[in-house]
């Protein structure tokens, strides 16, 4: 009956975008990821160690695996529908969208291909809406929805004559749009050995990729000693999603979050809102941006984005972050043992404490 409730919660929100008024502006563009995809008042999230999809309510706060029934034991893949769903996870329009990658060998060739599939908010009624056979979004890589478009990049392995995999990989961003059901290729990022993406998200109407690659392939001696290892070239490019250009950023950029870009600068971090301010916090710790504060857990400090004020933080926890703010509460998340998350919703009055002398 739980998951019910929940799946009925989740429908009742509608929509992949934010549309809790209390977050103002923020999550105008959510990152989507294996650790992180926020949505309807809510998170989806994979489990451990069954990889199964579960929903999270900031409003309860009851969790919920994607199921139906009540009566499964979801420890079965074939009939529950909770799994399977691990690659990228959205809620969107009334349904449940989430990618799947394989490795085929087609026409005399290895090929990596990516598909898009919908289901209902239930998980039941799988269907393959369309796929492209040019790489694999990886379900450890990131994603960033703006508007009613998926922006992600896609990795396709290079193999030899033997159908043996080498080192070369090859990364393009693509683009998902929900209203055409109809993936995109947008640009080549690059090319290179052992070469990877990171999506930071976007900002200012531009997709940020940090893309980094080795320029020679390591030797068995330098596999065996990691000191040795050679080191990843590492370009940080934004594509402008109006006019379609790719340029290369020459700032070091960390993050971006819930519309403000975010930057290290020793013991200090620099965060610019989309209207070109740079604000100068004293923390060279991770922060998340929730509510116009910046969060920085480690050291149990919160940073008023518009005052610059600062608030000791009351948390339970030893290690969290804080996610969300709703119903005049942050939630904040951690992990168990095994590396599931574990949520917490704190009031503000009782998180917020008084200012460090």
């Amino acid at each position: 009956m739980v998951t019910l409730c929940i799946c009925a919660s989740i429908l009742i929100c509608g929509c992949g975008r934010n549309e809790n008024p209390s977050m103002s502006s923020e999550s105008v563009s959510p990152i989507i990821s294996l650790y992180t995809d926020i949505c309807n008042d809510g998170e989806l999230y994979i489990d451990n160690p069954n990889a199964r999809l579960n929903f999270v309510d900031f409003k309860s706060m009851k969790s919920a695996i994607i199921c139906p029934s009540p009566n499964c034991p979801h420890n079965d893949p074939y009939s529950c529908p909770s799994f399977g769903k691990m690659n990228h996870p959205i809620i969107y329009g009334g349904k449940l969208y989430f990618f799947k990658e394989s490795t085929e060998y087609s026409y005399g060739k290895i090929v990596d291909s990516t598909a898009v599939y919908s289901a209902e908010l239930d998980g039941t009624g799988k269907k393959k809406l369309c796929s492209v056979d040019e790489g694999m979004l990886n379900h450890y890589d990131r994603a960033v929805l703006v508007g009613d478009i998926l922006y992600f990049c896609l990795t396709k392995s290079g193999y030899d004559e033997l159908g043996k995999s080498t080192q070369t990989k090859e990364i393009s961003l693509y683009s998902y749009s929900f209203a055409e059901n109809k993936l995109v290729k947008l640009a080549d990022i690059g090319k290179g050995i052992s070469a990877g993406n990171w999506l930071l998200g976007e900002f200012g109407g531009e997709i940020y990729v940090q893309f980094s690659y080795r320029e020679t392939e390591p030797t068995p001696e330098e596999f065996m000693n990691p000191e040795l290892m050679p080191e990843f070239e590492r370009i940080l490019y934004k594509y402008n999603i109006v006019d379609g250009s790719l340029t290369e950023c020459e700032e070091s950029i960390s993050d971006i979050q819930n519309g403000w870009l975010i930057k290290k600068d020793g013991d200090s971090t620099i965060l610019r809102n989309e209207s070109g301010k740079d604000i100068n916090i004293p923390t060279g710790s991770d922060v998340t941006v929730v509510n116009g504060y910046a969060f920085d857990t480690a050291n149990k400090v919160a940073y008023d984005l518009s005052s610059g004020k600062q608030y000791s933080l009351n948390l339970k926890q030893e290690y969290c972050e804080i996610i969300y703010y709703i119903d005049e509460s942050y939630v904040a998340k951690s992990r168990d043992s095994l590396g599931n998350n574990v949520y917490d919703k704190i009031a503000e009055s009782e998180l917020m404490g008084d200012v460090p002398s």
